[in-house]
């Protein structure tokens, strides 16, 4: 089962055991990374530098153990895509509101490793993507309500906004 933890993340079509209210049926996440760098060209004809591919890394995951995980197994072994995932992580006090949201379509799970240690079980995973969006929301100053959101969107196979 998944503990209650302040990122959670939901597969289209694969259900997690988190039981927290807003997130059932999520999976709770330890730990996240995506990496996002521009291959800039030092050597452009013009003044200035040359803007160049962005390399979208994987998203690479620590996710508490739970069904989620044997199913993500079974697609990394069969290629099935996954149509949407969706990972949030929430502020802690007042509303708990999620202030980080990242949307991945067309994902594919590429890599996956379980691990037991420490008294933890828990999966280590790479989800390769061809669009993602990334959103923030801000918490207003004194009054801890949540902000206008700031986002974009970005296809990496056409290497365009989304």
């Amino acid at each position: 089962m998944s503990i209650p933890g302040d990122a959670y993340i939901n597969f289209t079509d694969v259900k997690g055991e988190s039981g927290d209210s807003e997130f059932k049926g999520w999976t709770a996440v330890m730990s996240f990374s995506l990496e996002i760098m521009n291959n800039v060209n030092p050597h452009a004809q013009a003044t200035g530098l040359g803007a160049g591919i962005v390399a979208v890394s994987g998203l690479s995951l620590d996710i508490l153990f739970d069904k989620s995980n044997i199913t993500l197994r079974q697609y990394l072994v069969k290629g099935t895509h996954i149509k949407e995932v969706q990972l949030k992580v929430r502020r802690q006090g007042g509303k708990q509101e999620p202030w980080y949201t990242l949307v991945l379509t067309n994902s594919l799970v590429a890599r996956s490793a379980l691990t037991y240690g420490g008294g933890m079980f828990h999966s280590s995973i790479l989800l390769a993507f061809k669009k993602h969006k990334e959103s923030y929301f801000s918490q207003e100053y004194g009054t801890g309500a949540k902000g206008p959101e700031v986002s974009y969107e970005w296809d990496s196979h056409t290497n365009k906004d989304g």
